[in-house]
């Protein structure tokens, strides 16, 4: 090796320790930005064989002809971050229902003045109308409590509707959501396999991808498999939406809030995960199934009562009523019958006629209590349990969100340790940067001194 050769070893290594120290410069700017995934730099000795040099090398000379710039590498573990991808999806889905089960909680059963608590104070009025059954205040209490019973119903039911309608624009919102995602990732797709094909990748293009794939997570469980070929390919419940430059798009149903695949049958399942999947679950399952039981409650309670209330006499000896209006037999619709409605001497507390102080159709309608009217269990079991279901749920979910916050935290952290940016590592490598830059430095002064002693000779 001629002492010549020495320049083109050092600018060479110039050149490398500028490429690296420009990687950990991009390396560090972008510490902190959305799916950054870090740089770096692969460099590899190159001979005089590998450059093609015609050169007679002696022997037992080394052949070495300094470093060159092999390729720029993206650090990121597919493995890790396709099982984060599905890792979100499952925490979202939880989490979400989670937000809407709680939701529905507060609903059904507020704070204060609940189903159960009017209920409760429905059955005590007619337990002291029957122990007074002459007394006007007391039966207008009655009547005051029976409407707050009807009214904590309608509201029940009214809050529920406007919150199935909320959830249904979620759900809109949603699928469009996804769709826009779906199309990103595929146009991602096409500009980062172009640019790895014409040999300059495009990294923010892969970082960017990264960002709209966890997106995407949130809303719909996926599962994401990489082909170096084409990109990546994303499947939602088993169905392949992203294939490369291709996405295929979700059709909603507004009306039956059944989705399918672009313009195929195939049906999107809740059970797939996401926010979009718990939506769609506590509308199809949870919300219809509220809302029967709380139609069940009001329907027995207007039959039972109408049943034994007509059959008795008021104060003004009027009989045949209702006490509650016959047709509304739903938690939407029931109320206090206009035979009573701001008549309490036309409350039913008599057997009998012209029996004031009778109190036995009172006692038989608050005797309903204890009752079992609904299947095996009371009007009052049967709130309970209305209220208890809902809060099971929560808890379930709530339970469910923090178990899968662990594995999606445990995931990212790993993921960390390959993608994110340490910009204490960056530092120091700068400094060994700097080393070996002075180093070269020092390399090309000799070598500067060497030529000069040779030209004095």
């Amino acid at each position: 090796m001629s002492i010549g050769n020495l320049y083109e070893i050092t600018r060479r290594s110039f050149r490398a320790l500028d490429a690296a120290m420009n990687v950990a410069g991009q390396n560090i700017a972008n510490a902190d930005s959305a799916g950054f995934a870090r740089r770096r730099l692969l460099t590899r000795a190159d001979s005089y064989g590998t450059l093609g040099f015609n050169a007679r090398i002696p022997r037992s000379s080394p052949t070495g002809s300094g470093v060159s710039l092999h390729s720029y590498v993206r650090l990121r573990d597919d493995l890790l971050a396709t099982s984060a991808f599905r890792a979100n999806g499952n925490m979202e889905s939880a989490s979400e229902r989670h937000r809407i089960m709680a939701s529905l909680e507060g609903v059904v059963s507020p704070s204060e003045g609940g189903l159960t608590d009017r209920l409760q104070d429905f059955w005590n009025a007619w337990s002291d109308v029957s122990d007074n059954p002459t007394d006007s205040g007391v039966r207008t209490t009655l009547l005051t409590r029976a409407q707050g019973l009807a009214d904590t119903l309608n509201q029940a039911d009214r809050r529920i509707n406007e919150m199935e309608d909320g959830l249904r624009a979620e759900v809109a919102d949603s699928v469009a959501q996804v769709n826009q995602l779906l199309a990103r990732v595929a146009e991602l797709n096409a500009i980062v396999t172009a640019s790895t094909n014409n040999g300059t990748p495009d990294f923010a293009a892969a970082d960017e991808r990264d960002v709209v794939v966890r997106q995407l997570s949130a809303l719909t469980g996926i599962e994401v498999q990489a082909n170096h070929r084409d990109g990546l390919y994303i499947a939602i419940g088993g169905v392949f939406v992203v294939q490369g430059e291709h996405a295929e798009s979700l059709t909603l149903d507004s009306n039956t809030l059944e989705i399918t695949f672009g313009n195929s049958s195939t049906r999107y399942r809740p059970e797939t995960g996401g926010k979009l999947g718990a939506s769609i679950s506590t509308l199809s399952n949870d919300i219809p199934q509220i809302r029967e039981r709380l139609d069940r409650i009001a329907e027995t309670l207007v039959i039972e009562v109408n049943a034994i209330h007509e059959t008795g006499f008021g104060l003004d000896d009027a009989t045949g009523l209702n006490f509650f209006d016959p047709t509304g037999t739903s938690a939407s619709s029931i109320r206090i019958s206009a035979d009573v409605a701001g008549s309490p001497d036309s409350v039913a507390t008599a057997g009998a006629a012209g029996s004031p102080g009778d109190s036995e159709i009172a006692r038989r309608i608050a005797d309903l209590r204890i009752a079992t009217l609904v299947g095996t269990r009371t009007l009052g079991d049967e709130a309970i349990d209305v209220v208890g279901s809902i809060g099971a749920e929560v808890n379930r979910a709530a339970l469910d969100a923090r178990a899968e916050a662990s594995v999606l935290n445990h995931l990212d952290a790993m993921e960390a340790g390959v993608s994110a940016v340490s910009v204490e590592d960056e530092m120091t490598h700068i400094i060994e940067l700097q080393q070996a830059y002075a180093a070269t430095a020092r390399v090309l002064r000799a070598t500067e001194t060497m030529i000069d002693t040779l030209l004095a000779i």
